[in-house]
């Protein structure tokens, strides 16, 4: 080991070096503690973390270190059967691990996916196998067995002549004991995993088989996943009902009470996972508050929280547990709600945010962070089913971006509008920071402000506007032409009313609204004057306030700034309605 190894430390053990001088790296890396040297492993991703394990002389035990979610996620990272010889190293426990999650769908042992991994545990080894066999569980094996095969003994006073032995598909070892497989194309993998588990265990094997002859397979499968349950209870995984529970609103004074307690440490059922908090890019509050904790069992304890927040929410979401892209969706959606939480918590004041990491669970952050959308959803209900839009009966397009906000509010479980998919079709998500939650807030007060515009400061009546909106036949008519079709009515002379332009009086507003000089822009004194009488008006509501008065200058101020886009190189004379689309103008 060199000196400049020495000082760099784990930081030494890069790929290049692995690949380039793998003597040197495994000197520096065995030379470290367990402990360390998987933690190490844990920080690596796929490819890398496999050839980090086997350089390692003592590779057996630098697997059987990892918590069994590292290794799963290892071996699903580097691809099952690229990763075989890892099943040969590992504990029978950490393969149990592996069946719990992979051999059963939707409460269902699935004998396809026990068929693929006993396939693979066969060609880690006889010894592989056969300590798993040895410590799973019977009534899980029983199970197995049974979805595979029936099974059959001669009757001695029949002499061969069973009537069972015209049956396709019999295999047998011993001439004893015959298996009917269901399924001829698992008879292979099967054939060789008994043939090892018969030559180790007999005693149990034969048991097996006595048990798979006379079982209740409903009986067995119920209790297998029982056992399975309760083993991934101490994951985080629950059943549906008792994850969904991370849904659940938290209110203030809930929050406050929530905070006023002292957490007593937890204890610790199994080993702390890495990978909840071992992503590249942690959103911003919950990294800078996570590096200043320095406690390692206090890290320890908030690694295990993470873990379980992410197993409930693959329950709660109906992800497919099998997956790799299931656990990053659950692991991102548990870090940001975190992240909104914890913002929630401390005001973004990071020694505060410190202490709500450290002293509550993640699953009260990420209730306090999903509670914001939550509240927002309940808002957007009320206003898009009994406000103005419901009245007004508002088109697809109308509200704009502000409307898809909303829309995405009102799914079964709210989610952020990010812009349009490459077909044009509304793209959702789950929401991703705090500044989202902001812009859904803001786009409930926009549309409320808007109501009060329409129908308080500019008195127009539903029927007259809903007449406008729907002018342009197979089109979308925004807010914005509405807005700026009555201010311009106004401009031309006539009272404010949701109606048409003559193209004279179009040309009139337009001219009183644009400067001479190209590019067109609004004139800087009559914008002032919309944007203030607009504040001004909805100051004087009863109904509105400070907020939705400043929303309703800038919804001015917004529309404006349409009309100067499409009008920049805007020739007054040669107004045509049918291209232009700022405003709605009669046809002459």
């Amino acid at each position: 080991m060199t000196d400049q190894d020495q000082r760099l430390g784990p930081a030494a053990l890069t790929r290049k070096l692995i690949r380039a001088e793998p003597e040197r790296a495994r000197e520096l890396l065995d030379a470290l503690p367990l402990s360390e040297r998987a933690a190490i492993v844990a920080s690596r991703h796929g490819r890398e973390r496999l050839d980090l394990i086997l350089l390692s002389a003592e590779a057996q035990e630098l697997v059987q270190a990892l918590p069994a979610p590292e290794l799963w996620i290892t071996i699903k990272e580097v691809g099952e059967e690229e990763a075989v010889e890892l099943l040969r190293l590992a504990a029978p426990a950490q393969i149990q691990h592996l069946t719990d999650l992979e051999w059963w769908h939707q409460g269902t042992l699935d004998p396809l996916a026990a068929a693929y991994w006993l396939m693979l545990l066969s060609e880690a080894g006889s010894e592989a196998a056969v300590e798993w066999f040895r410590q799973a569980d019977e009534e899980l094996l029983v199970t197995t067995m049974a979805k595979f095969f029936r099974v059959f003994k001669p009757d001695p006073d029949l002499s061969g002549a069973d009537p069972w032995r015209d049956q396709p598909n019999l295999f047998t070892l011993d001439d004893a004991y015959f298996l009917q497989f269901f399924d001829p194309n698992a008879a292979p993998i099967l054939a060789r995993f008994l043939s090892f588990i018969r030559a180790e265990e007999p005693e149990r094997y034969y048991g097996l088989l006595d048990m798979v002859e006379l079982t209740v397979l409903i009986e067995q499968e119920q209790a297998a996943h029982d056992f399975r349950m309760a083993r991934l209870a101490d994951f985080g995984f629950v059943d549906f009902d008792e994850a969904i529970g991370i849904y659940a609103p938290l209110s203030d004074a809930e929050l406050a009470r929530l905070l006023s307690e002292s957490r007593p440490p937890a204890p610790a059922p199994v080993a702390a996972p890495a990978f909840p908090l071992a992503t590249a890019a942690l959103p911003p509050l919950f990294g800078r508050a996570l590096a200043q904790i320095g406690d390692p069992r206090a890290l320890s304890e908030l690694a295990l929280g993470m873990g379980a927040l992410v197993n409930r929410i693959l329950i709660a979401d109906a992800l497919d547990l099998t997956q790799l892209e299931s656990v990053s969706r659950a692991l991102g959606k548990a870090q940001n709600f975190v992240e909104i939480g914890l913002g929630r918590v401390s005001g973004g004041e990071i020694d505060r945010a410190v202490e709500a990491l450290t002293n509550l669970h993640p699953f009260i952050l990420f209730r306090a962070g999903y509670t914001r959308p939550v509240e927002l959803a309940r808002r957007a209900d009320r206003l898009l089913r009994a406000g103005w839009p419901a009245r007004f009966r508002a088109r697809p397009g109308f509200l704009g971006d502000d409307g898809l906000l909303l829309e995405g509010l009102l799914r079964p479980r709210p989610q952020f509008y990010a812009g349009a998919d490459d077909r044009g079709a509304p793209l959702y998500r789950e929401f991703q920071s705090a500044a989202e939650i902001e812009r859904a807030a803001a786009a409930l007060l926009r549309v409320n402000a808007l109501g009060l515009v329409f129908f308080e400061v500019m008195q127009g009546s539903e029927a007259d506007l809903s007449r406008l909106a729907d002018f342009r036949v197979g089109a979308e008519v925004p807010w914005w032409t509405v807005l700026l079709t009555a201010t311009a009515q106004a401009l031309a002379g006539n009272e404010v009313r949701f109606a048409p332009l003559t193209l004279a009086d179009a040309r009139l507003a337009l001219e009183l609204l644009l400067t001479e000089a190209r590019p067109r822009t609004v004139r800087p004194e009559i914008r002032a004057a919309l944007v203030t009488r607009a504040e001004a008006g909805l100051r004087r509501l009863a109904s509105a306030g400070e907020a939705e008065a400043v929303l309703g200058g800038e919804l001015v101020a917004e529309a404006l700034a349409k009309l100067e886009a499409e009008a920049a190189e805007f020739s007054l004379p040669d107004l045509d309605p049918r291209f232009f689309g700022a405003m709605i103008v009669l046809p002459e």
